[in-house]
């Protein structure tokens, strides 16, 4: 932190740097479905605290956490960032119906990644309109699907590239 940072408490720029924790040791957030390794644990938080007011948090560089998830989390860990970059409609046309489905791809991936797997199953059974046992297998999984089978549970089919075969 640099001299004119104020705390985000009391606003004042009394602020000192320090760590957590026993010295030497790194504490660091990990984000859900990391790969984890001895060399590689996580984002390192930095810490700060307030002389005025006796405020203490901690805070991280976001570009290491953004590289972090790219390059260290499994399939369901990436898609969060994917949907805040590009939004719900990413590698979707503009048209109504691809719209409409990449809403319902994003309502439940919301409900999966807050936990709230039964509730994920309730709404998708509600949107495709399937069985409650087609539901739970299709939504149980949800997390490790990747987004393109997400868009076809839902009917979105894209178009085939055509090859010189196809001209023929």
């Amino acid at each position: 932190m640099t001299e004119s940072e104020c705390c985000p408490r009391c606003n004042v720029a009394t602020i000192v740097n320090g760590h957590v924790g026993t010295p030497g040791a790194v504490i660091a957030f990990i984000p859900e479905h990391a790969r984890l390794s001895r060399s590689l644990m996580g984002v390192e938080l930095k810490h700060g605290a307030c002389l005025s007011c006796g405020h203490v948090w901690m805070y991280l560089d976001p570009s290491e956490l953004r590289r972090f998830i790219k390059t260290q989390t499994k399939e369901p860990g990436r898609q969060p960032l994917d949907e805040i970059d590009r939004g719900p409609y990413r590698d979707l046309p503009s048209t109504e119906l691809s719209q409409e489905i990449g809403l319902k791809v994003a309502e439940i991936d919301a409900l999966v990644r807050n936990g709230s797997i039964g509730k994920a199953v309730r709404r998708y059974r509600e949107l495709r309109g399937v069985t409650w046992d087609q539901a739970i297998k299709d939504a149980g999984n949800w997390a490790e699907l990747k987004r393109p089978a997400k868009l076809a549970l839902f009917g979105w089919v894209p178009k085939k590239k055509e090859s010189f075969d196809d001209l023929l």
